[in-house]
């Protein structure tokens, strides 16, 4: 999606930071460029995942409330399915 040509980049990271991408590096067999964007898209998955679909409620809804509403969402979608078939 955004194209194989890459730029150098620098930030420092903690020791442990540092040896977890050095033995990843060694147990995965690749380059710790390919670890590091590996593991971005891994995160940006998981952070994804999580983010609530009612961002317009923010503040309005607590997450209980929100949840509710969602539910109430699905099941009038499973609802108006059963119906259909």
């Amino acid at each position: 999606m955004w194209g194989d040509m890459k730029q150098p980049v620098n930030f420092r990271l903690n020791q442990r930071s540092m040896a977890v991408l050095e033995s990843l590096v060694q147990s995965l067999g690749i380059s710790k460029t390919q670890v590091v964007e590996e593991a971005l898209d891994h995160y940006v998955q998981q952070v994804e995942a999580h983010q609530h679909p009612l961002p317009a409620f923010s503040g309005i809804l607590n997450e209980k409330e929100a949840e509710s509403v969602l539910q109430a969402i699905a099941d009038r979608h499973n609802k108006d399915a059963d119906l259909t078939l």
